[in-house]
């Protein structure tokens, strides 16, 4: 049983010190995958990212960029997830935790949200709004994923170029 533990250790201990002495290496792969993934172009209906100073960190499982815009598809619809039209983040840090649950916490010294306006329209004695919610949105985000936890943290937050100042976000959805 002493030499199964030590093999154990031994194996574990050996493939910490490959990640920790290839991690710039393979921080620079990653680097590299998220860039090239994020600049393909899936066409019309498709939200457009651009983004600067994009970096994966493996050690301390974090990705940082500067600038991150993304730019979403003008659609007819009026679900509720198409009145955001733009979206952008300056001086950003993303940490990953992928222990029990996964744990996303976001500091960002700025985020910017553009939407269309929610019209109201009164109809005998219920108003009823321009956009709404469908299941099947919710259905496909909660379905599969888990545990999680998300938290960001902005210095500025502007939503439709209003500033609503220091904002924190938090959001756990547990199975």
């Amino acid at each position: 049983m002493k030499k199964f533990f030590i093999i154990i250790v031994f194996i574990i201990s050996g493939l910490s010190l490959l990640i920790i002495v290839y991690a710039d290496n393979i921080s620079e792969k990653l680097t590299y995958n998220l860039n090239r993934n994020l600049n393909v172009d899936w066409g019309k209906d498709h939200p457009k990212i651009s983004k600067q100073n994009m970096k994966v960190d493996l050690l301390d499982l974090s990705v940082k960029w500067d600038i991150l815009n993304i730019v979403f598809a003008n659609s007819q619809s009026s679900l509720i997830l198409n009145s955001i039209t733009k979206i952008q983040t300056n001086k950003c840090t993303a940490h990953i935790s992928l222990l029990l649950n996964i744990k996303i916490e976001m500091k960002c010294d700025e985020i910017r949200i553009a939407y269309k306006s929610n019209n109201w329209v009164s109809h005998d004695e219920m108003n009823i709004s321009s956009y709404f919610f469908e299941r099947r949105v919710f259905d496909d985000i909660y379905d599969k994923q888990g545990s999680y936890e998300v938290k960001i943290d902005t210095q500025k937050l502007y939503l439709n170029k209003t500033n609503y100042g220091q904002y924190l976000i938090e959001y756990a959805f547990d199975e």
